[in-house]
């Protein structure tokens, strides 16, 4: 029997701006921090989130921009950046 070929392993590294209502602030940042595929890197007291994503598709970035925005008192999820290694 022939051996399959193996999809090659991907590493999809994207960035993201999160705007959230001021006040949504502090539990946005703890849901997010609760992925464990998602980092906080900065956060501005405006309600402004920088987050990456490191994810083995491109699927799983729809999907985590989605859960993203499904936060309550986030606005927006706007890709910024995307990579694959």
């Amino acid at each position: 029997m022939p051996n399959e070929a193996q999809a090659p392993f991907e590493v999809h590294i994207s960035s993201m701006v999160v705007l959230c209502r001021p006040d949504a602030l502090e539990n946005a940042v703890t849901q997010i921090k609760a992925n464990p595929l998602a980092e906080v890197h900065a956060v501005d007291e405006n309600g402004k989130i920088i987050v990456v994503l490191e994810t083995p598709s491109e699927q799983n970035i729809l999907d985590g921009i989605q859960e993203l925005e499904n936060i309550d008192g986030v606005i927006s999820a706007t890709l910024v950046y995307h990579q694959v290694d």
